[in-house]
C-alpha cells in the first residue's frame, strides 16, 4: 500500500479507500457499484498515465501541408459548427483563437499533430497535443488558478480493447457511437479476446466515417484513407471533456476542483454515466485521469459582468467545437447564457406574414389609471405580508423585503392599447434566488431564462425594424421591456402553499385584465388553462401539441358554477419554460419552438390590437372581454386556412413534432436488445470485484489478501458477520480456505437464507439492460445460478410469518408511474420498502421511515398507501388522509408525511430525492430544478466566535439575538428551521442505532449547503469540531445554551441485527422552543441531594469522564412524563411529541423494541436535567421509555433476529 499512497490518485480511488464514504460514493440503494481489487492499482496506474506522456506518430492524411491553409480549414469548421448549433458568430475572430491555430513557425511534426487532430482528435494523446498548445497539468496540490476565467480540459486514455469494452456498456449514447466509428477505423480487431463487433466502416461511403472526417476527407479517396487509417494500428484513444471556471479573490478555484465538483455532485447525463462504467471496468482508468489547464485561453474577469459573462462563453463554445462537439463527454455546446440566432427558414414564413407588434403597442401604449396601479400595488403587499408570516413559503431562509415587493410589482405593471386594454402579459413559474434576495424583476435578474426570452423578443422586434425605416427612430437600447410585463406563479422561494400561489395569481390577472397571457411551463399553464380552479388543466403527453394553441380562459373568483365573468376572460398561450434549455441535449429543437412561440403570441398579439382598432375606430365601446376573445378565436380559426398564414402553422407544427420526437427518444430510454450471457466479460469482472481467492488456501499471500479486505470493511462481505473484531478470525477464516479462482462474495452468500442468498446474488450480475421479468421469473433466476457455476443446498422456510414479512416487503418491482398510489406496509419500527425499477432497468429498494404511521394495536398487518405531492411524499391510512406532524404553536400541520426540503438532509437523502422526482415527473407534478451549487458569499466581517467545549462561563460573551457574522448566526437558523417547537436532537449515527434522526449529521448538512458553506464561522469554527471522527456534540450543546433551554440526556439501547447484538450508548440532547433560554446559561455548580444520602453531582454539562456514573435520585420536583398525545387529522396521526422521520436506503438493522409490561431487570438510564424540561411545549418523552432497557427477552430477541435476516 506504500506505492500505492505515493501514487497521484483521483477523489474515486481516495473515497473507495475512504470506507466511511463507501456507501454515499459506491451504493445506489439495493443495487451496488461494486468495487475492484486494487493490490496492483498504483502499477496499472501508473502504466496508464505513461499513455498520455506517448507520441503516437500521429496519422495525418496530408502529407503536403501548409500552416496558413490547414489554420484557415480549422477555424472555418469551427466556426461552422458554432453557427448550426444557432450561436450568433459575428464576434468570432481568427486572432482570437489563434493560439490554438497553427502558424509559420510550426515545424512539420507540429503541423502533422494538428492535421491529425483536424481528423481525428480522440487519437491525440496529451503530450502531443502540448506540443502545439500550451497545457498546464492540474492537480489536487496545484492550487486555485489565477483571477480570471479558464478553459480547460478532462482526459481518459484507453487501448481499442479498453474502449470497446467501455462503449458495450453504454451504447444508448450517440456519444459512444462516435467513439466506435473512431475505435474501428484506426485499430480493427486486435486479437480473440478483443470484444466482437460488427463494424459500420464502408470504404465506399463516406457516412460511415467518424464525424470529423466526413466534412474532411476527399469523397473520391475515402478507400484510400480507410485503409491508410485502418493500418495505422493506433494504440491508444483519448476521450475528453471540454469546461470552463471562474477563479476569484472572494472564491478562489481551479479546473481540478470543478471536476471535482462534478464527481461530487453530477447525478445523471452521459458523463456520470461514463464515469461509473470506467470505475466497474478499470479504475485505474479512471483514477488517472488527467486535467489540463488550455494556458492561452483563460480570459480576465471583465467589469461588465455580462460582457465577461459573454467572452467567456464564446471562447468556451468554440473550444467545445474545435475539438469535436461529437466526440466529447459534454452534452451541450458550452456556455452558460444563451445567445440566439433563428432559423431562417423561420424567419423567412414569418416575415410574409408582416407583422407590427412592438412599435405599434409601444406608440399607443399607456399606463394604467391611478386606481389600477394601487390595485395591484395592494395585491403585491397582501403576497408579501402572507409569504413573511408563512415560513413554508421560504422566508424562513430569506425575508420577503420592501425592494423585492417594489421591483416584481413595477415589473408587473401593465401598460394599456390606447388606454383601454392591456394586451400582453408574461406568466412565469418561479422566482430565482438572485432575483429574490437582489429585488430584481425577470428581465433586470438576467437569469439564463430571462436572457433568453430577451434574446427572442428583442430579435423580433429588430427584424420589425427593418421594415419600419422611416416610420421609427429606434436603437436596440432603448428597447422596452416594460411592455412585457411580468408576474411569477411562485413569487415566493419554495413551491409551497400552492393554493394561495395560485389565488395571487388569479388576482393579479383579474386586475390587470390583459387580454393575453404567455405562460411560461406547464406547471403555470396547469393553473392559467384551468381557470385558476385547481392545477391539472394540462396533460402532460400533449403539452407539446399544446404550445401556441390559444384557448379562452376566465379569472372569476366565483368558481362554484360553470357560469363565469364576462369580463374576466383572456386568451392564454402555452409556451415551453425557456430555463429548460439549460437541462437539454437538444437545444436547437427547443429553441427554435420557444421562437415560434413567440412569433405566434405577437401574431395573436397584433390581431387583438386590429380587433380592439375596431371598435375604437367607430368610436364604439369595447364589448366584453370575453366577446372580444370569441371575435379573436374566429380570426384565429380563419388564419389555419388562409394562404398567407397557413404556411406559418404548418411550419411551427412541424418543429414541435421535431421537438416532441427529440423530448420522447431523450427522456424515455428505449430497452436495449442484448443477448450476452448472464456473466460475460463484465459480469465477471462485477463479480470479482469483491475479492477473488489468490494463490493457495491459506498461504502467506492469502492471508495478506484477506487482511487487505478485512481493513477495507466493504459492507457486502459483512452481510452475515460484522465488522467486529472478537469475530474477525471467524470472517478471515471463510475465505482462506477457498480454492484459488473462488470469489468472496459468493462464499458470504452461501451463508445467508435461500431467498437472500438469490436477491444478492441476482442483484449483483443483474446486467442493465434486464427487465423485470428476468428478476422475477424463478426459472431466469435458476439459469442466472446455473451460469455463475455456483452449488447450494438450503431449506426453504415458508411459514405464516414468512408470508407476514411479505406483505411488508412485497417483491414486486415497479416503475416510477406505478409507484404513485401504491399500497405499502409497514413494520413494527415504521419501515416502508419501496422497490423502484427505474427506467433503464436498474433495480433499486428504497427505505423510509414514518413512526407516525406505525400500524395500532390489533392492526399489525394493516396496509398504508404511498402518495407523491410536489410538497413531499405522504404515506396515507385508509381513508386516505395523511399522517403529518402537527405544530402546537401555529395550529399547522406539515404540509407531507416527508416534507420536499427535509428529503436531501436525511439518510438516503439521494435515493429518495431522486425517486421522488422521478414519481412527479411521471405524473406531471411541478417540481422544481435544483441550482447548480455554488456557494454564496457572505459580505460581513466574521462576528464573535462560539463557546468551546470546556467553557464553564459565557466566555466570550454572545450577542442576542446573534448578527449576521457571529458563530451562533447558523445555529439559530437551523434551530428555526429544525426544531421550531423544541424537541430531540440525537447526535448517534443511524447506522448505530437505527432510530436515530441524525440531527447532529443533519447540521453539518445544513452547514455544508449553498448557502451557509462560506459564513465566517462555518469553515472556521463548526466543521473542524462537527466532522472529526468522534463530533464534537458537547461544544454544540453549549453553544445551543445560549439560544434555547437544553437538557442533556443520556441512553442505551440494545443494536440487534445479524450476527451483531450489541449494547450502543448516545448522549442526546432535548431542546426547548424559542424563548426558553436561560439568562444565565453556565450556572454555578451546586450539590444536589436525594433519599436519605446526599450524592454529589459533578455535571459540569460538558457530558465528559468527570461525570458521577450513577443516577441522580430525583424528589418531588420531578418533571412529568407526557403521553402520546395526538392530534387528529388522520385516524393514527401523532403529533410533533413524535421523534422525526428518517429515511435509509439498503439494508439496515431494525430498530430495539418498545419496553413490553413484563417487568424488567435492568436499571432505567440515566437522565441528566440542565433545564426543567415541564416548561417546554415541544419536548420530547418518548426517548426516555423507548429502546431503552439493558436486555431483552428471549422471544423478542428471536423476532428481531429474524426480521433483521430478511432485511439484509
Amino acid at each position: 500500500m506504500d506505492d500505492l499512497k505515493k501514487t497521484e490518485r483521483t477523489a474515486s480511488l481516495q473515497r473507495l479507500v475512504d470506507q466511511a464514504a463507501f456507501k454515499q460514493t459506491h451504493s445506489r440503494g439495493n443495487k451496488r457499484i461494486l468495487t475492484h481489487q486494487y493490490e496492483l492499482t498504483a502499477k496499472k496506474h501508473a502504466k496508464v498515465a505513461a499513455r498520455n506522456r506517448t507520441i503516437n506518430y500521429p496519422f495525418a492524411i496530408r502529407p503536403d501541408l501548409n500552416a496558413s491553409g490547414l489554420g484557415t480549414e480549422m477555424f472555418n469548421r469551427m466556426v461552422d459548427r458554432v453557427k448550426a448549433s444557432g450561436v450568433p458568430i459575428s464576434r468570432i475572430s481568427r486572432a482570437e483563437f489563434a493560439y490554438m491555430l497553427p502558424n509559420d513557425k510550426n515545424t512539420a511534426g507540429q503541423l502533422k499533430i494538428f492535421d491529425a487532430f483536424f481528423h481525428s482528435p480522440m487519437t491525440i494523446t496529451n503530450a502531443e497535443l502540448g506540443a502545439v498548445i500550451k497545457l498546464k497539468r492540474c492537480t489536487a496540490d496545484s492550487g486555485p488558478a489565477p483571477v480570471g476565467s479558464h478553459i480547460y480540459s478532462r482526459s481518459w486514455i484507453f487501448t481499442a480493447k479498453e474502449l470497446r469494452e467501455v462503449i458495450a456498456e453504454m451504447p444508448q449514447y450517440s456519444e459512444a457511437q462516435e467513439w466506435k466509428r473512431t475505435v474501428d477505423l484506426f485499430a480493427p480487431k486486435v486479437d480473440d479476446s478483443d470484444l466482437s463487433y460488427e463494424t459500420e466502416i464502408d470504404g465506399e461511403d463516406p457516412l460511415t466515417l467518424p464525424t470529423a472526417m466526413q466534412l474532411s476527407v476527399n469523397t473520391s479517396n475515402v478507400k484510400s484513407i480507410v485503409q491508410q487509417a485502418q493500418n495505422s494500428k493506433m494504440p491508444f484513444f483519448t476521450v475528453r471533456y471540454i469546461g470552463a471556471v471562474e477563479s476569484t479573490l472572494a472564491v478562489p478555484r481551479s479546473p481540478w476542483d470543478r471536476h471535482m465538483e462534478d464527481l461530487n455532485h453530477r447525478k445523471a447525463g452521459v458523463f456520470m454515466e461514463f464515469q461509473t462504467v470506467i470505475e466497474r471496468l478499470y479504475p485505474h482508468i479512471a483514477d488517472a485521469v488527467e486535467v489540463h489547464l488550455i494556458e492561452d485561453a483563460s480570459l480576465s474577469i471583465d467589469p461588465d459582468e455580462e460582457l465577461s459573462r459573454s467572452n467567456l462563453d464564446r471562447r468556451e463554445r468554440c473550444t467545445v467545437e474545435f475539438f469535436d462537439h461529437a466526440t466529447l463527454l459534454n452534452r451541450q455546446h458550452g456556455g452558460i447564457f444563451a445567445e440566439f440566432v433563428p432559423n431562417e427558414v423561420d424567419v423567412d414564413i414569418f416575415d410574409k406574414l408582416d407583422v407590427r407588434f412592438y412599435f405599434r403597442y409601444q406608440k399607443n401604449a399607456y399606463l394604467p389609471d391611478q386606481e389600477a396601479r394601487s390595485s395591484i400595488m395592494d395585491r403585491f403587499r397582501r403576497l408579501q405580508v402572507f409569504a413573511n408570516s408563512n415560513a413554508a413559503t421560504g422566508t424562513s431562509r430569506h425575508y420577503f423585503a420592501d425592494k423585492l415587493r417594489d421591483g416584481i410589482a413595477r415589473e408587473s405593471m401593465p401598460y394599456r392599447y390606447r388606454g383601454e386594454a392591456p394586451i400582453l402579459a408574461i406568466v412565469g413559474k418561479d422566482i430565482t434566488l438572485s432575483q429574490y434576495v437582489g429585488g430584481l424583476g425577470f428581465f433586470e435578474a438576467k437569469s439564463r431564462a430571462a436572457t433568453l426570452t430577451f434574446e427572442i423578443i428583442h430579435g423580433l422586434a429588430s427584424r420589425e425594424k427593418e421594415f419600419t425605416q422611416g416610420e421609427q427612430s429606434w436603437s436596440s437600447l432603448s428597447f422596452q421591456t416594460e411592455l412585457f410585463p411580468f408576474v411569477d406563479l411562485w413569487t415566493w422561494l419554495w413551491h409551497n402553499c400552492e393554493p394561495e400561489a395560485r389565488e395571487f395569481l388569479r388576482e393579479y390577472v383579474a386586475t390587470s385584465q390583459p387580454l393575453i397571457t404567455a405562460s411560461l411551463s406547464k406547471e403555470v399553464n396547469n393553473v392559467t388553462r384551468a381557470n385558476f380552479v385547481h392545477n391539472t388543466g394540462v396533460k402532460s403527453k400533449q403539452f407539446i401539441d399544446d404550445l401556441g394553441l390559444p384557448t379562452i380562459q376566465f379569472s372569476d373568483s366565483n368558481t362554484t358554477t360553470t357560469q363565469y365573468d364576462e369580463n374576466s376572460a383572456f386568451i392564454n398561450v402555452p409556451h415551453w419554460h425557456p430555463g429548460a434549455d439549460k437541462y437539454t441535449s437538444y437545444q436547437q429543437e427547443v429553441r427554435r419552438v420557444l421562437n415560434l412561440t413567440w412569433q405566434a403570441t405577437q401574431l395573436y398579439g397584433s390581431m387583438m390590437m386590429d380587433i380592439v382598432d375596431s371598435f375604437l375606430d367607430k368610436n364604439e365601446p369595447l364589448p366584453s372581454r370575453q366577446k372580444l376573445c370569441e371575435i379573436f378565436m374566429e380570426r384565429y380559426n380563419q388564419a389555419q386556412t388562409d394562404d398567407t398564414s397557413k404556411e406559418f402553422f404548418s411550419n411551427f407544427t412541424e418543429a414541435k413534432r421535431d421537438l416532441r420526437d427529440k423530448h420522447v427518444a431523450l427522456n424515455s430510454r428505449k430497452r436495449i436488445d442484448d443477448e450476452r450471457p448472464v456473466l460475460d466479460r463484465p459480469g465477471r469482472l462485477r463479480m470479482a470485484a469483491l475479492g477473488q481467492a489468490l494463490d493457495e488456501p491459506n498461504s502467506k499471500h492469502r492471508i495478506q489478501q484477506v487482511q487487505h479486505y478485512w481493513d477495507l470493511n466493504i459492507p457486502d462481505l459483512h452481510l452475515t458477520i460484522p465488522h467486529e473484531d472478537l469475530r474477525k478470525e471467524e470472517w478471515m477464516q471463510q475465505f482462506l480456505n477457498l480454492r484459488q479462482g473462488q470469489y468472496f462474495f459468493i462464499q458470504v452468500l452461501t451463508t445467508v437464507p435461500v431467498d437472500d442468498y438469490v436477491k444478492h446474488l441476482v442483484r449483483a450480475i443483474l446486467p442493465e439492460w434486464k427487465d423485470e421479468e428476468w428478476m422475477n421469473s424463478s426459472e431466469k433466476k435458476t439459469e442466472a445460478l446455473l451460469a455463475c457455476g455456483v452449488f447450494f443446498q438450503k431449506s426453504d422456510k415458508d411459514d405464516e410469518r414468512v408470508r407476514a414479512l411479505k406483505r411488508y416487503y412485497p417483491d414486486q418491482w415497479a416503475s416510477a408511474y406505478d409507484i404513485q398510489s401504491r399500497l405499502v406496509g409497514v413494520a413494527n419500527n415504521g419501515e416502508i420498502r419501496i422497490r423502484w425499477q427505474r427506467d433503464d432497468g436498474t433495480k433499486v429498494s428504497v427505505k423510509v421511515r414514518s413512526k407516525r404511521a406505525i400500524p395500532e394495536e390489533g392492526e399489525r398487518l394493516a396496509l398504508r398507501t404511498i402518495h407523491f405531492t410536489e410538497h413531499g411524499i405522504d404515506i396515507l391510512n385508509a381513508k386516505n388522509e395523511p399522517f403529518r406532524r402537527f405544530y402546537n404553536n401555529t395550529g399547522k400541520y406539515d404540509e407531507a408525511t416527508f416534507p420536499k426540503a427535509t428529503l436531501p438532509g436525511n439518510i438516503g437523502g439521494p435515493v429518495v430525492m431522486e425517486l421522488w422526482k422521478a414519481v412527479c415527473q411521471a405524473h406531471g407534478i411541478d417540481i422544481s430544478e435544483e441550482p447548480e451549487f455554488v456557494p454564496e458569499v457572505w459580505a460581513c466581517q466574521p462576528g464573535v466566535t462560539g463557546i468551546g467545549k470546556n467553557a464553564t462561563t459565557e466566555k466570550p460573551l454572545q450577542n442576542r439575538p446573534p448578527k449576521e457574522g457571529d458563530a451562533l448566526y447558523p445555529l439559530q437558523a437551523w434551530l428555526d428551521e429544525r426544531f421550531p417547537n423544541g424537541g430531540t436532537l440525537h447526535t448517534i449515527s443511524a447506522e448505530r442505532l437505527p432510530d436515530s434522526t441524525e440531527d447532529l449529521q443533519h447540521f453539518v448538512g445544513f452547514l455544508k449547503s449553498q448557502k451557509w458553506l462560506k459564513h465566517p464561522h462555518v469553515e472556521s469554527f463548526w466543521l473542524p469540531k462537527l466532522e472529526q471522527l468522534t463530533p464534537d456534540g458537547t461544544t454544540l450543546e453549549k453553544n445551543i445554551r445560549i439560544l434555547r433551554g437544553t437538557a442533556i440526556k443520556k441512553r442505551q439501547q440494545r443494536k440487534s441485527g445479524p450476527g451483531a447484538n450489541v449494547q450502543v450508548k448516545e448522549t442526546y440532547y432535548i431542546v426547548g422552543p424559542p424563548g426558553s433560554a436561560s439568562d444565565n446559561p453556565f450556572p454555578p455548580k451546586a450539590p444536589k441531594a436525594g433519599g436519605k444520602t446526599a450524592a454529589k453531582n459533578n455535571d459540569d454539562g460538558d457530558s465528559d469522564s468527570d461525570d458521577d456514573d450513577k443516577p441522580v435520585k430525583k424528589g418531588k420536583g420531578k418533571a412529568k412524563k407526557g403521553g402520546d398525545t395526538k392530534q387528529t387529522l388522520g385516524k393514527h396521526r401523532r403529533d410533533q411529541d413524535d421523534e422525526d422521520d428518517d429515511f435509509g436506503e439498503g439494508p439496515s438493522k431494525p430498530s430495539s423494541k418498545a419496553p413490553t409490561k413484563r417487568k424488567r431487570a435492568a436499571a432505567k438510564p440515566r437522565t441528566i436535567t440542565q433545564t426543567p424540561m415541564s416548561e417546554f411545549d415541544g419536548a420530547d418523552d418518548r426517548a426516555d421509555t423507548a429502546g431503552n432497557d439493558e436486555e431483552n427477552d428471549d422471544e423478542e430477541l428471536l423476532e428481531d433476529a429474524e426480521m433483521a435476516m430478511d432485511e439484509s
